[in-house]
């Protein structure tokens, strides 16, 4: 579980985890960051790191950016709750 700063809140899991909870396939940055304690700003950030280890990926459509999970990011969340289960 990366935890990248001192003002890291929220690990990489648990903001993968949204996407799992989600009934969307894919959300915007402020669908993502809604139910965490982090701004936009910083989960859009982290985002972009995620999506640099491939545990995410993304596309800009008519202006917005819309992010989601891919199957690495996918088992990494599996791994992190049978982990966390065991």
């Amino acid at each position: 579980m990366a935890k990248r700063g001192s003002d890291r809140k929220v690990s990489d899991d648990r903001i993968l985890l949204e996407f799992l909870l989600s009934a969307d396939p894919a959300l915007f940055t402020s669908e993502v960051s809604d139910p965490l304690p982090l701004s936009r700003q910083r989960v859009n950030d982290l985002l972009n790191e995620l999506e640099n280890e491939g545990l995410v990926t993304s596309k800009t459509a008519s202006g917005r950016r819309l992010w989601w999970i891919t199957p690495k990011g996918h088992q990494r969340v599996v791994e992190a709750a049978r982990d966390k289960l065991t």
